[in-house]
């Protein structure tokens, strides 16, 4: 087993102190002052765990991040959270400390737990040695979602094991590589790509997801490997992107599910050598299953093979459980659900939750988004029921949103001849883009409401 430690101490001396470590929106920083001094001089206790209260465009939330992942447990409490979902946050961490700025120190409730405003140092003093009832040795803890922020813990054992093998191995991550990634820090796997990156010495840049700014980022840094969600992959489709030297040879896609045809287009838009498709990321930090594609197995709908250290089964609704690596000896239910391919391995084929009721007949979103994505100008789209959405609703109806600049007529003609006729959506509205919520999943009901209400109040 890799010593988490050793290797991030080696990971920031000479040839490479002086390489640039880290770039943040229009900021940087060398391995030489990535380390905060004064917070590394903290002495806190290993079992200490402590938020950082940041924003993620701030270079010192990841010098924070670095410094104090040395010492004790870290965890990011996102600046974009409403008070409820902060006081949720703060109340499920069981934190011992809160490190912000003036920026945002207003935003933070009344508290018992100790803050510390890194723009005045000289309160930290009396904090140096706050108990802490843990006795488990934390590499680092990272939220789950915003509706319901979970404490994932991650054992500096299983830390090891995540990043080296799934990242470091898998994609032969090297000194030279610069990274792009557009996963947040409070994403189990944004933190774990992190602290790769930072430990093997890598460049890493953090990029807030634009277009401009991902034309910016990736003709001035030459990324060679690139990590994001399938939103930041629809967005480059549907977007003006122009590389002016594409060295990207390896990406990363995964945070939820991925159609064939969006990585076939991000297989070929990018010229890869590899696509690493990863399921399970939120949950465990790096995946519960990996799917490695190359240009002859591109077409295959497969989550691929459970991961070492990792076990599934289905329930009897068919709903993907997990269990193993830092979720525990607990089975965890994913919401996806799952049907068998000839090979054995899993094919998503819907979520629990977004099943669609027609008067009994269940319809899957994922099927039907699935066979309307193959449509080469429709980029990505969204299938909903609107009884979900509409109080007076009675009647469930299919509707399509869709990002491309197919005709609703062409998308319609599409689904007629591919789909069975019960699964053909009823309505179609072409818009500039879908809503995602933080974790960059599809929000129907924002849609809904924002898209489809509308649209029928004015085609009544």
């Amino acid at each position: 087993m890799l010593d988490y430690n050793e290797i991030y101490n080696n990971s920031v001396q000479t040839p490479i102190s002086n390489n640039i470590a880290l770039v943040t929106m229009d900021d940087e920083c060398s391995y030489n002052d990535l380390n905060n001094e004064y917070l590394m001089n903290m002495n806190l206790k290993k079992t200490m765990r402590v938020l950082i209260f940041l924003s993620e465009s701030d270079i010192e939330l990841y010098r924070t991040v670095i410094s104090l992942g040395k010492l004790c447990s870290v965890s990011i409490l996102d600046v974009e959270y409403t008070h409820t979902e902060i006081d949720m946050y703060i109340e499920k961490s069981n934190a011992n400390l809160i490190i912000t700025d003036d920026n945002y120190i207003e935003l933070l409730p009344n508290t018992h737990i100790p803050i510390v405003n890194i723009n005045d140092p000289k309160n930290i003093d009396p904090l140096l040695h706050v108990a802490c009832d843990s006795n488990e040795l934390i590499g680092l803890i990272s939220s789950g979602t915003v509706s319901n922020p979970r404490i994932i813990p991650m054992t500096r054992q299983s830390m090891n094991y995540n990043a080296f093998q799934r990242y470091q191995m898998q994609m032969h991550m090297n000194t030279d590589d610069v990274i792009v990634q557009t996963i947040p820090l409070n994403a189990t796997w944004g933190m774990v790509i992190f602290y790769v990156s930072m430990i093997l010495g890598c460049k890493f840049v953090a990029m807030p997801l634009t277009m401009r700014r991902f034309n910016e980022y990736a003709n001035k840094y030459s990324p060679t490997l690139l990590f994001g969600s399938p939103l930041l992959y629809n967005n480059i489709l549907s977007g003006d992107v122009t590389l002016i030297n594409n060295k990207i040879r390896e990406a990363r896609i995964g945070g939820s599910y991925v159609s064939v045809d969006v990585k076939k287009r991000v297989f070929d838009y990018f010229e890869l050598d590899n696509l690493w498709v990863g399921y399970g990321l939120s949950e465990t930090g790096s995946a519960g299953f990996d799917d490695y594609q190359t240009v002859e197995t591109i077409d295959r709908d497969s989550l691929g093979i459970i991961n070492p250290g990792m076990e599934y089964k289905l329930n009897e609704n068919d709903v993907i459980l997990l269990r193993g690596g830092t979720l525990g000896s607990e089975w965890f239910n994913t919401g996806d659900i799952a049907t068998t391919n000839d090979d054995g391995t899993l094919r998503i084929i819907g979520r629990d939750k977004n099943i669609i009721d027609l008067g009994g007949i269940k319809v899957m979103p994922n099927e039907v988004e699935t066979v309307i994505e193959k449509l080469p100008d429709v980029v990505t789209c969204s299938v909903m029921g609107t009884a979900a959405g509409l109080v007076d609703q009675v009647e469930q109806q299919l509707v399509c949103v869709y990002v491309g600049t197919a005709t609703t007529d062409n998308v319609r003609e599409h689904c007629k001849n591919h789909l069975l006729a019960y699964k053909i959506p009823e309505i179609y509205i072409s818009v500039e883009s879908l809503l995602y919520n933080n974790s960059e999943k599809k929000d129907t009901k924002s849609m809904l409401n924002q898209y489809v209400m509308p649209y029928m109040d004015n085609h009544k």
